[in-house]
């Protein structure tokens, strides 16, 4: 389900809604460069233009796609590439991380002494 304001965007004329979508994210774009220079987090404002931008326009979506491969290479390089990995179950059942709930006791307490087992 879209949006009731991208729905709103979709009922205007294409030549309107291709000006306000265009103004709303160069504007957002122009403000994330800025943030390079001035504080602020640029590297989440600039795509956020380009995926408004993106909503009518075929070049900020290959620009965007762009921009996330980009950022997801950054972050494998610098070990957080978790944070940009697709939410996808692996497909090989082997590799997938064992989520089978402990049923065996701790061997040891917090103090390092072994436990012993009750009667």
């Amino acid at each position: 389900m879209k949006h009731p304001w991208i729905q709103a965007l979709h009922r205007v004329a294409a030549p309107i809604r291709k000006l306000i979508v265009f103004t709303i994210g160069t504007t957002v774009v122009l403000i994330g460069i800025a943030t390079i220079v001035l504080p602020g987090p640029a590297s989440l404002i600039i795509p956020a233009g380009l995926a408004i931008l993106a909503i009518e326009f075929v070049w900020a979506r290959r620009l965007l796609k762009h921009t996330k491969d980009m950022m997801a290479s950054a972050a494998n390089k610098v070990g957080m590439g978790r944070f940009f990995s697709s939410r996808q179950p692996p497909s090989d059942p082997a590799s997938a991380p064992d989520t089978a709930p402990c049923t065996e006791p701790p061997s040891a307490t917090r103090d390092g002494q072994n436990q012993k087992p009750s009667a």
